[in-house]
């Protein structure tokens, strides 16, 4: 992992559990993080959700039945998971409409 500047840090993508060390490495340390944008992709029934914000005060998800909105709440579950959380698993939570996707870059490797 390169060393990200603040800059960047403003604007954080990269893996979740990295944020803390990237932080400590332009010599911040990281004691209190609010997330206010999301987006997920291929998790669950999502492909994309693009960007959404989200309020500190307050979660509301309203959709009709199979919309996603437990898709949504389970791939937010990832960011900091709690001890009654599973643990990511591609062939569970990756889209099933999208295994294709998977087999491709299984076959691309062993070539």
């Amino acid at each position: 992992m390169t060393t990200p500047n603040a800059g960047q840090l403003a604007h954080w993508s990269g893996p979740w559990g990295q944020f803390p060390k990237a932080m400590e490495a332009v010599g911040r340390k990281v004691t209190q993080c609010a997330l206010l944008r999301h987006g997920v992709q291929n998790y669950w029934s999502i492909k994309d959700t693009g960007w959404f914000d989200i309020d500190p005060t307050k979660s509301i998800l309203v959709g009709p039945n199979e919309a996603g909105k437990t898709a949504v709440m389970r791939a937010l579950e990832h960011l900091a998971p709690g001890s009654a959380a599973k643990p990511f698993a591609p062939l569970r939570d990756f889209p099933s409409s999208e295994y294709h996707r998977i087999q491709e870059v299984n076959l691309i490797r062993r070539t």
